[in-house]
């Protein structure tokens, strides 16, 4: 067999000089650019068309390599690099997915990977863990995290999570926490009385409790609201000039209110257990409310305690009609205590009655008799009536000074004065007599003796009179004649005259 593609002798220049001429063995198996053409210049296998001095289309296998820069498609190797011309370098084991590829020490960009040690190679700067699209970044065994962990999605565990420190969840109060645990221990503070739940701005909508809420001293049990020490007060208020609320009232300072305008009602009773006193709504006439009965006010117009009762307002301390200007009261100021009964017709006064009298301006008895003190006068309604003015058994009437028993009227230490104005004069009507004061002869005249006084003497058998000094004859000076002496007189004149 004859030698194949052997070359020797004169038939080469120095170098290969082919004088601008390429040379092909078997068209591109081995193919000498000489630059002439491509501006290039190199060799190449397995192809006439390259771009490197040196480029192999195919396998290439050797024991050593040594160059300065290799560029293997889209990867240059040089110095201690690797890297690509464009796009990410992929590093992949034989074996596929059970391949592996091992590295002393690792750095890509700002980190590094050293053993089993991920870290920055810049102070300060954070290593983020950010899969693709939807993925995940799983741990399948233990993470141990000995610094802080920020994170600014959510976190699922579907296991159990152990905490040796406290947890800081949110950054900010606005921030938004879902749990929806189900706990089988207490949740308890580290300290008593240091940490809340919620702020002043961001509080709890509602806590849902099956047994009892204990608040210091208080405990929320049930409905029920109390004190958990024995004796102590229950105290509910309002902040500022705000007030407690309980259905439709309101409580603030001492004052019980309704806020809804309707009445306050205490079933079955209100029992006021002190000693001193207890004030009632006080206001005008005008204040008056919807008149229902039982109603109890201090009128101010009237300065009068008033009640309420089917349609009609009643003073305390008076009987009045439905306008009250017609009543019976007393004083309505208490601290003037006069003791006395008024009446009140038509709004005006009438009569009074105290411990000692009856003022009145006019007085009707059983329609029968009037007494007027306007015109000073007693008298009968009926006409031609009789006024019976008597004392009961042995008593005496008083008249001013005059005393007045059965049918004799005297005076108490004076005489008694009939008198007239003008030519009035005094008439005893009848057909029977006057009886007049009789005696015996005065000798001394009693002191005040009046002028005019009239008496019959007893001794002498005469009427009277005193004349200022002494007692005279009321028919003159002339002597008075006895019986014997009249019938005397008589027979003389008859015997005359026949």
């Amino acid at each position: 067999m004859s030698d194949i593609g052997r070359i020797s002798g004169p038939m080469l220049a120095d170098n290969l000089l082919r004088q601008d001429v390429d040379l092909a063995f078997e068209t591109d198996l081995l193919y000498l650019d000489v630059g002439l053409n491509n501006g290039v210049g190199g060799i190449g296998i397995n192809t006439d068309a390259f771009t490197r001095n040196l480029q192999i289309d195919g396998k290439t296998r050797t024991v050593e390599l040594i160059a300065p820069r290799a560029t293997l498609e889209g990867i240059i190797v040089e110095n201690n690099q690797i890297k690509t011309i464009n796009g990410p370098l992929y590093l992949q084991a034989g074996g596929g997915q059970n391949g592996v590829i091992v590295m002393d020490r690792n750095e890509v960009d700002d980190l590094y990977f050293d053993g089993n040690v991920i870290g920055s190679k810049n102070s300060n700067v954070n290593i983020n863990l950010d899969p693709s699209g939807t993925g995940d970044v799983n741990f399948y065994q233990q993470l141990d995290i000995n610094g802080n962990l920020y994170m600014s999605g959510n976190i699922v565990a579907d296991g159990n999570v152990t905490v040796g420190g406290q947890i800081a969840i949110g950054a900010d109060p606005g921030d938004t926490v879902s749990i929806n645990p189900v706990f089988s221990q207490n949740l308890n503070p580290a300290t008593t009385g240091t940490y809340s739940l919620g702020v002043p701005g961001y509080r709890w909508a509602a806590a849902y409790l099956s047994d009892y809420v204990d608040l210091e001293n208080i405990r929320i049990e049930a409905n029920t609201l109390k004190t958990t020490i024995s004796n102590s007060n229950l105290e509910l208020s309002g902040s500022g000039t705000g007030g407690v609320a309980a259905e439709e009232l309101r409580f603030t300072n001492n004052v019980i209110s309704n806020g809804v305008g309707t009445n306050i009602i205490f079933n079955p009773n209100i029992i006021f257990d002190k000693n001193n006193a207890v004030i009632v709504p006080v206001g005008t006439t005008a204040n008056r409310s919807t008149l229902n009965n039982g109603e109890l006010r201090f009128n101010t117009t009237k300065n009068n305690f008033e009640g309420y009762q089917n349609g009609n307002f009643i003073g305390f301390n008076e009987i009045s009609d439905s306008d009250t200007n017609t009543k019976v009261f007393i004083n309505a100021i208490r601290s003037n205590d006069s003791n006395s009964i008024k009446f009140q017709v038509n709004g005006a006064l009438k009569t009074t009655i105290d411990q000692t009298k009856v003022n009145t301006t006019r007085l009707t008895v059983n329609n029968t008799v009037l007494i007027d003190s306007t015109i000073s006068k007693i008298t009968t309604q009926e006409i031609n009536g009789d006024v019976r003015i008597e004392a009961q058994g042995t008593g005496d009437l008083f008249v001013e000074q005059f005393n007045i028993s059965g049918n004799i009227i005297s005076s108490t230490n004076q005489n008694v004065i009939l008198t007239t104005t003008g030519r009035g004069y005094f008439k005893i009507v009848g057909n029977n007599a006057v009886a007049i004061p009789f005696g015996p002869t005065i000798t001394t005249i009693p002191p005040g003796t009046q002028i005019g006084d009239f008496r019959l003497n007893t001794d002498t058998n005469n009427l009277e009179v005193f004349n200022g000094v002494t007692y005279g004859l009321s028919i003159g000076a002339s002597q008075s004649i006895t019986q014997n002496q009249l019938e005397e007189i008589i027979d003389l004149y008859t015997i005359i005259f026949g």
